[in-house]
Parts: structure tokens; sequence; C-alpha cells
């Protein structure tokens, strides 16, 4: 537990790693429970292992990576990001604890949707933005949802036209897919 906040960060510098974004997946949400044809899906759980990976630092480092030049670790940190929103029942802390620091946040989150410089959508942080979005939606009788939504609604209304611009946008290819269908 101690060593845990030293390896983080490290962990973290190799996101893109698909190795690295397994051992993540795996030690944050865990392995998906078998599921037998026509059962219904596992409600979400709580944090089982915030205990000892911490979150707080987790959560905004990747929210800072799905821009960040690496396609493959803005990809990889997308993914983490909506496991976690789809494995646990509540909101990241700094999604919802501190009002302003939480809207500041999701602002930021909506307007790395859409490359100002060129108009390029960025998949991973529609993903999040959309899932989070939904999350909240599904969520809506918490206090910590509806300010969450309310922010990031507010943030894709202030900019409401970069915003369909990214949702019509055509994604940018990663450049491992790229060398497979030619540009």
């Amino acid at each position: 537990r101690r060593s845990m906040p030293k390896l983080l960060p490290r962990l973290l510098l190799h996101i893109g790693s698909d190795a690295i974004m397994a051992m993540l997946l795996a030690l944050c949400v865990g392995e998906p429970p078998a599921l037998e044809p026509g059962m219904p899906p596992m409600p979400p759980q709580p944090n089982p292992s915030e205990s000892w990976v911490p979150y707080a630092e987790l959560v905004p480092t990747l929210l800072g990576n799905v821009d960040c030049e690496d396609p493959e670790g803005a990809q990889n940190s997308a993914a983490l990001l909506c496991a976690l929103l789809a494995a646990t029942q509540a909101l990241p802390p700094c999604l919802h604890e501190t009002p302003a620091e939480a809207k500041e946040t999701c602002a930021q989150l909506v307007s790395r949707c859409l490359s100002a410089a060129d108009n390029t959508v960025n998949m991973p942080a529609l993903e999040v933005t959309l899932q989070l979005l939904e999350r909240c939606r599904e969520g809506a009788e918490a206090a910590e949802c509806a300010a969450c939504r309310s922010s990031l609604l507010d943030a894709v209304a202030a900019r409401v036209d970069n915003f369909f611009v990214a949702l019509v946008a055509t994604p940018k290819l990663p450049a491992r897919i790229l060398r497979f269908v030619g540009a």
C-alpha cells in the first residue's frame, strides 16, 4: 500500500502499453463475472480497490491523458476511465467533491473533445464524456451525479458548435491501424 503512490505515476507513464493497460484494468476493475446466457448483468460494485489504488491520483491523471500525444495512451486512458465508470457505484471524487474543481474538470474534458487547431475529433475524450453523461443519467437521484451532469451539460452548451462538430467528424485513426488501411 505504501509503495502504490510511488508506483502509480510510473505505471501511468506507460499507459499506452497494452500490457500495462491490462494490468491496471485487472487491478482497478477486476475480471468481469462470467454470466450464463439470459442472466441479467451484475450491478456496479463499490470501489473495492480504492483502498489500495489511489483513485484521487488515478482518475485526474487519466482524464488529463485523454488528449496526450500518444494515441495509444489516450485510448487506453479513456478505456480504463470508461471501465471504472461502468464498474463502480460512486463517481470519482474529482468529479463531485469540490464543486469548483469538478466544474473545471468537466469543462476541460468537454474542451478536449475537439482539437481547436484542425477540428479533428478526440475520440477518447468524446467516449469518456458520453460515458460520464450516461452514468450521470443513470444515477440521476444522487446529488453527486446531478452536479456532475450539470457541469458537463453547461460545458457542452458553452461549446455546443464544437461539440456537434466532434460528434460528426471523422475520427483520426491511430498509427498502428493506419498502416493496415493506408491513408
